[in-house]
């Protein structure tokens, strides 16, 4: 059977929406944590998470892009969606440090706490899921 982007889109969107309210439920129990140990902090981990999801969802959208692409055009479209992807991350990440506009490890932190918390998400959501070889592309 072919692989077809639509027979697994409902489960794909189900694990991404899990994915999506744990890092908020979770970022807002951070953000009151940090709120009480001081405000420039929660400021920055707000941030730092906030560019975490956001640079997250560009990876989503590149991917699910580069799905439906013909297969000789995808290595050139991911690598310099990619690239550009990470050099506006940074670019952002390094404006708010270097104006001084929130504290640089709060910021780091939330960056790297959204993705720690999506990857082991994704793993546990994953984990009880057999393989499923009808998904797979023909003449793979």
């Amino acid at each position: 059977m072919a692989f077809r982007i639509g027979q697994a889109e409902p489960a794909i969107l189900t694990k991404v929406l899990r994915v999506g309210l744990l890092n908020l439920l979770i970022g807002i129990g951070a953000f009151v944590a940090c709120t009480i140990i001081s405000n420039g902090v929660a400021t920055g981990f707000s941030l730092g998470l906030l560019i975490g999801v956001l640079n997250q969802y560009l990876c989503l959208r590149i991917a699910r892009t580069g799905i439906s692409m013909a297969p000789e055009k995808v290595n050139t479209f991911v690598a310099t969606r990619y690239f550009l992807r990470f050099a506006l991350t940074a670019m952002v990440m390094a404006v708010l440090v270097s104006k001084t506009l929130v504290n640089p490890w709060a910021l780091l932190m939330g960056f790297v706490g959204s993705l720690f918390l999506t990857i082991t998400t994704m793993l546990l959501v994953v984990r009880g899921e057999p393989f499923n070889p009808s998904l797979q592309r023909e003449g793979q």
